[in-house]
């Protein structure tokens, strides 16, 4: 599974921290970590530990240029959605776990809530 944007909301969180204690692969977005780091930054959190430390069990997901002349030719609205797809496709992940799923109507990869994502691995 893909999870767009780490930890932005405390579903993602909740996920995110399931997956560190089951052992189970999650992948993130290279371009999702910027975000992550001003999040965590924002929450008086030290961004460059917690970035490290997501990074321990949660791996980047290996995109390149290919990926987003991918993401440029998908029939979807948002550039920035259309790249979590493309990421997603390049760590063959069958899921992507968001909070707004009604952007990635135009995407071949499933996109679930991360409360959704919860209830199908518990």
């Amino acid at each position: 599974m893909l999870c767009s944007g780490g930890n932005r909301t405390s579903g993602h969180l909740a996920f995110l921290t399931w997956t560190r204690e089951a052992g189970e692969l999650a992948f993130i977005a290279w371009h999702s970590i910027a975000n992550v780091y001003y999040v965590a930054d924002r929450h008086h959190v030290d961004a460059r530990d917690f970035l490290v430390s997501l990074t321990d069990w949660v791996d980047i997901a290996p995109t390149d240029s290919d990926s987003v002349r991918y993401a440029v030719a998908l029939p979807m609205t948002d550039f920035e959605d259309a790249l979590q797809v493309a990421a997603a496709r390049a760590c063959d992940a069958r899921q992507i776990v968001t909070r707004n799923i009604e952007d990635y109507a135009g995407s071949p990869i499933l996109a679930i809530r991360p409360s959704d994502a919860l209830g199908a691995l518990s």
